[in-house]
């Protein structure tokens, strides 16, 4: 009995349903980037970033938010030296495994990006936006309780994007997003 009053959980009549999220982490690209003449080549990682409010029914969690990714290409690697952000709505649902205490889950979202890319021409930094483009993402993590409504949230996703930029094509951007939530449950 002393054993279960010192592990941090709490009752499902305590959860909130309404929790917002503010996560961080780093985009890793999964394959090159392809498709837009000068743009395509083998992409760095980056920072990736997110604030995303999750509405909690039971077992299956509804999730609308905002997130953007940065990354990069070299002049060697793509023809020029660009900067990438994408900048991306989010909506999505997660299949939690446990209604209390640590809670696995899994998650299928669209996203809905635009991509800017910052061309370097040597003495001016050039930006190329593009239209916007959907795509998926699909993911799984650990929501974990700290102290009161606070809780953790690692997870990783893999996510696909194609974005048209004019005059250059279609960008395809295949990646991987691991990253840490911090979330506040009210």
């Amino acid at each position: 009995m002393l054993g279960a009053l010192l592990i941090v959980t709490r009752g499902e009549a305590q959860i909130s349903p309404l929790q917002l999220e503010v996560g961080g982490g780093a985009w890793i690209p999964n394959a090159d980037l392809v498709g837009a003449p000068g743009f395509g080549g083998e992409a760095s990682a980056g920072a990736s970033f997110g604030v995303h409010f999750i509405l909690k029914r039971g077992f299956i969690s509804y999730v609308v938010g905002f997130s953007e990714h940065r990354f990069g290409c070299t002049q060697v690697q793509c023809g020029e030296e660009v900067d990438f952000v994408s900048t991306a709505w989010d909506l999505g649902v997660r299949v939690n495994f446990r209604q209390e205490g640590i809670m696995p889950w899994v998650s299928l979202g669209a996203s809905a990006a635009v991509v800017d890319a910052h061309v370097d021409s040597g003495s001016v930094v050039l930006t190329e936006a593009s239209d916007r483009g959907w795509g998926y993402e699909v993911g799984a993590g650990v929501l974990v309780p700290l102290r009161g409504p606070f809780f953790i949230n690692p997870g990783v996703r893999y996510g696909r994007n194609d974005v048209d930029f004019t005059g250059r094509g279609t960008l395809e951007t295949r990646y991987i997003v691991v990253d840490v939530g911090l979330v506040l449950a009210f």
